[in-house]
């Protein structure tokens, strides 16, 4: 179906293109006439050198064959990592794929209704306690992420992990409204519950659309 649709759109774009050259070359065509056509024209290659570009990115794209929760883990551990450079270089690295990670940041502590003005220090770790991403931000708050890629969750897993992380910190104080579980979803995996924050690979995605990544081929990709 869809070759058939591109076929058929190809084919229009094709007698479009027939119909404004022919504007070009008719010697009655007025001047103004002309100027459109050639403008006409001019966005029709524009539009086409994109569809081309976006399609050889969609043909070889990585995420294609890497479709498992321990790529999804890595590949937040990626982008999470640019802020991380980014803060300890003192904000000279990575400015655009540093704000993206601040943006998703934000977004989990925005559904805790967490203020948080300044991030100075991030920590990732995969697998720790079996948590897929652990992320501590500026030493008091601790982010717990459970991938799922269609899967659901068993025996309560999340509750499980943040229960096993508390037994690890000394001060308890510290624990009120500072550990965040949150489900990350690539599609819709079933496994909401109440406290815990899903976040959907379509928020990462419209963050991430945002930014210019200096042709970063992991960001853009995904």
């Amino acid at each position: 179906i869809i070759s058939a649709l591109k076929v058929e759109d190809n084919n229009s774009t094709l007698r479009e293109i027939g119909a404004l050259k022919e504007i070009l070359t008719k010697e009655d065509s007025s001047v103004d006439d002309k100027n459109k056509a050639f403008d006409a024209l001019k966005l029709i290659n524009q539009i086409s050198s994109k569809e081309e570009l976006l399609e050889e990115k969609i043909m070889n794209n990585i995420f294609n064959y890497a479709t498992s929760e321990l790529t999804q883990d890595a590949f937040l551990c990626y982008l999470l990592n640019f802020l991380k450079i980014n803060t300890e270089s003192n904000g000279k690295k990575y400015s655009d794929e540093a704000e993206s990670a601040r943006d998703f940041l934000q977004n989990i502590f925005e559904k805790r209704k967490i203020r948080i003005d300044k991030i100075e220090d991030i920590e990732i770790q995969r697998q720790y306690l079996k948590i897929d991403v652990l992320i501590t931000i500026n030493k008091e708050y601790y982010i717990v992420i459970e991938d799922k890629i269609h899967t659901q969750e068993h025996g309560d897993q999340i509750n499980r992990y943040v229960e096993n992380l508390k037994s690890t910190i000394e001060d308890k104080e510290k624990l009120v409204d500072r550990i965040i579980p949150v489900y990350y979803k690539m599609f819709n995996e079933s496994g909401s519950k109440e406290g815990i924050i899903t976040i959907k690979r379509e928020d990462v995605m419209s963050i991430l659309e945002k930014y210019s990544f200096k042709e970063d081929t992991i960001l853009d990709q995904y």
